[in-house]
């Protein structure tokens, strides 16, 4: 008996130490029954005491605290889960009153603090003893509930099926919405209120409720109300809901569940396993064949069971599989191997051997011992291994005839894995390489080392792919040109890199080439400059032979031919200049090389200039040199008809030639405010060699040409452009226009 004048001293006093011969008992029994904590309130809710964990009250403790504190008398204890401390980890506390030495007068409260999984446990080994507890089985249908089982209070109740109602508070209705673990509840099936804990079966669809009354949980607890005074305080620590008697059969129960759990989920596997579990006894005969055994050798359990094992092996595979595993020796018993057998093969019932995959073991039961070969069908691995090699095979044989390979950093150890064909075109030995980042920079060609580098770089700050070209300078001195593509890939949470991947191609006969191709081009570009000068020089010096052979003529006719036999020259020294001088030799810009030539015309024609204004009205466009050079003849004799015939007795007017650009086509046009030629008036039959070599150019050109109504005289060509407007045109083409006349 604990003193009671020593707790009625404590209780009177204002202090909080507990005195050690009433601290000690209670710790004790808080540890031994197995409760979280215990806290010991006055009549005002204040802590006085408190032992094991936090034992701070939420909201409703504390409502609960004070109804059973002020109401007279006071009611008993009330259940439920809360914990402010632990919200993760929710916790059951129990109300018990503390009564006085006159036994109706509350003067203080107990609180004992336990675990849902506790009560998990107990309940769990009620229904062998209970009044109320049951288990529930049921699963989720579509919209229903099905209870698989039947239940203790209703009969005929087994794959009866409920409609989820409004009534979410019922357990089974809370378990078909998914929810797990504990459950305090108003009321189940039978409108009591209930405790419960609901787990999954695992490896199925089913959902277990195990429940007990709460009435009955908490008739557990009526002892407490028998504490008559302070001085029985302690002992009412010791009348909790677990008495040692009850807490060892609660155990037993507990480990005879856990093991039914164990061989529920045992069979729930070797049921849903996606191998062929086999298991024989020692005289090899067929004990447990399970599902996905019967769909692999097309046999049905019921016709295995009881037959050889041999029956599902080849015959010329047996003796390799028992010499293989001592678990099948039958003169060693005692063996206990285990072990993968991976070259196997099984023998369906129809006849048709396939490859598997063999896990053999051996178990000792109630002295018999059982031997279990868990096999799995590898076909399909076995194919798509065959199939890997093979596409490896050709992956190398295409980097090989590509002499492309692949390359892989790991950002995370900094190495760095190259393919064969990495190795073949750096001419490095495998054995020798440091397969890092910095091994490899060490093979880059001094003078690109830092180029490289920064593109890597730039890429892993950018998260943009690269591409470079760089240099590598093999052991003999020669120079390898190697292209380099690389990406890489970062983690999505941290976005951290994690590795970098690419790939890297000798380009260094294409780079050779591209040297053999641009060397020739510009030889080619230098002989063509130099063909176009020396044709513009040779123009140049029949011109002045020309010039000089006017002086010797006398004024007329004669005088005027040499003349216009120069500006015909003068139109194809000029297109031959340009190209000279130009950085493109396939290509003329139009509106430039009239005006110079239309300058030129002027020129000749000094005595009509001053009269005469010559203007060019141009957009900008560039043509071949076929295109240019008959244009430039056109115009030549144009202008000079406008000069010679347009304006006479010395009247003045304008002479204007014009380009306007069409979408597969240009307008070339000349025209003048002169008296003109009648409508009539057809050039092929002219007798003018200017107006004959006007036409023969405008056909030459495929030009359409027109002569629009009004006063003056205009002449106007559509010309149309070739399809490939930057084909560029050999020498050969620029061939005389006037062969043709």
């Amino acid at each position: 008996m604990l003193h009671v004048g020593l707790a009625q001293g404590w209780w009177a006093t204002k202090g909080n130490d507990l005195p050690a011969l009433l601290q000690q008992p209670l710790e004790s029994a808080v540890a031994y029954y197995g409760y979280a904590g215990a806290t010991i309130l006055d009549a005002k809710g204040n802590v006085r005491f408190s032992t094991g964990q936090s034992m701070k009250l939420s909201e409703r403790g504390e409502l609960l605290a004070r109804q059973v504190l002020q109401t007279a008398p006071p009611p008993f204890s009330e259940l439920y889960a809360a914990d402010p401390a632990a919200p993760e980890q929710p916790m059951l506390d129990t109300f018990a009153p503390i009564n006085g030495a006159d036994k109706t007068t509350t003067v203080g409260l107990l609180v004992l603090r336990g675990t849902w999984e506790d009560l998990f446990t107990m309940i769990q080994s009620w229904p062998g003893k209970s009044r109320t507890a049951e288990i529930e089985l049921i699963k989720y249908d579509g919209n229903q509930v099905i209870v698989l089982n039947e239940l203790r209070h209703r009969t005929q109740t087994a794959l009866a099926r409920t409609a989820p109602t409004t009534l979410d508070t019922l357990p089974i209705i809370k378990a078909a919405q998914g929810h797990y673990g504990p459950l305090e509840s108003s009321s189940d099936y039978r409108g009591h209120a209930v405790l419960a804990h609901i787990v999954p079966v695992q490896g199925t669809t089913w959902t277990m409720v195990v429940k007990v009354d709460t009435e009955e949980v908490l008739e557990h607890l009526q002892g407490l109300q028998q504490i008559a005074a302070t001085g029985t305080l302690i002992v009412a620590a010791g009348l909790g809901l677990w008495t040692h008697r009850w807490q060892r059969k609660r155990e037993q129960a507990r480990v005879r569940h856990e093991v039914q759990q164990v061989e529920l989920r045992l069979a729930a596997v070797i049921d849903s396993a996606m191998d062929a579990i086999i298991s024989v006894n020692e005289d090899r005969h067929i004990v447990l064949f399970n599902p996905t055994a019967e769909r692999l050798f097309g046999c049905s359990a019921q016709e295995a069971l009881g037959q050889p094992l041999n029956r599902f092996i080849p015959h010329h595979f047996q003796r390799p599989l028992y010499e293989h595993s001592p678990a099948f020796s039958l003169s060693d018993r005692s063996a206990q191997k285990t072990g993968l057998l991976e070259t196997a093969s099984g023998l369906r019932t129809d006849g048709q051997e396939f490859p598997i995959e063999a896990y053999l073991s051996q178990t000792e039961t109630d002295g018999h011992t059982l031997y279990t070969v868990i096999l799995r069908d590898i076909t399909e691995r076995n194919r798509a291994k065959e199939k890997l090699i093979q596409n490896e095979a050709r992956l190398k044989e295409a980097q090989r005839m590509a002499q492309i390979g692949n390359w892989e950093l790991n950002l995370t150890t900094s190495t760095l894995s190259w393919s064969d064909e990495i190795f073949r075109i750096f001419e490095i030995d495998p054995a020798q390489f440091g397969a890092s980042y910095q091994a490899f920079l060490d093979a880059v060609h001094p003078e690109d080392r830092d180029l490289v580098d920064e593109a890597y770089l730039t890429s892993i700050e950018t998260r943009e792919p690269y591409n470079i070209i760089h240099r590598v300078r093999m052991a003999d001195g020669r120079i390898k040109f190697i292209q380099e593509h690389g990406e890489t890939h970062y983690d999505e949470a941290t976005g951290r890199p994690l590795r970098s991947t690419g790939t890297a191609q000798d380009i260094t006969a294409l780079k050779q080439a591209e040297l053999r191709v641009e060397s020739s081009l510009r030889e080619k570009e230098t002989l063509l400059r130099e063909v176009h000068h020396r044709v513009k020089n040779n123009l140049q010096i029949i011109s002045s032979l020309l010039h000089f052979q006017a002086k010797k003529t006398r004024q007329g006719q004669d005088q005027s031919i040499f003349s216009e036999g120069q500006d015909r020259l003068r139109a194809m020294i000029l297109v031959h200049e340009l190209l000279y001088r130009s950085t493109d030799l396939h290509r003329i810009p139009l509106g430039a090389y009239l005006t110079a030539l239309t300058d030129q015309l002027r020129r000749s024609f000094r005595e009509a200039a001053g009269r005469i204004h010559l203007r060019v009205e141009a957009e900008e466009l560039s043509v071949p040199a076929t295109i240019a050079l008959p244009c430039g003849m056109i115009v030549t004799e144009l202008v000079t008809n406008a000069f010679k015939y347009a304006y006479p007795a010395g009247k003045s007017g304008s002479v204007v030639v014009r380009i306007a650009s069409r979408e597969c086509s240009f307008l070339l046009s000349v025209s003048d405010e002169g008296a003109g030629l009648p409508m009539e008036f057809d050039l092929q039959q002219a007798g003018s060699f200017g107006l004959q070599l006007v036409a023969s150019l405008a056909d030459q050109l495929g030009a359409k040409l027109t002569r629009p109504p009004g006063t003056g005289f205009e002449i106007v060509l559509e010309v149309p452009l070739p399809s490939e407007a930057t084909a560029p045109e050999r020498p050969s083409q620029l061939r005389s226009p006037i062969a043709r006349i």
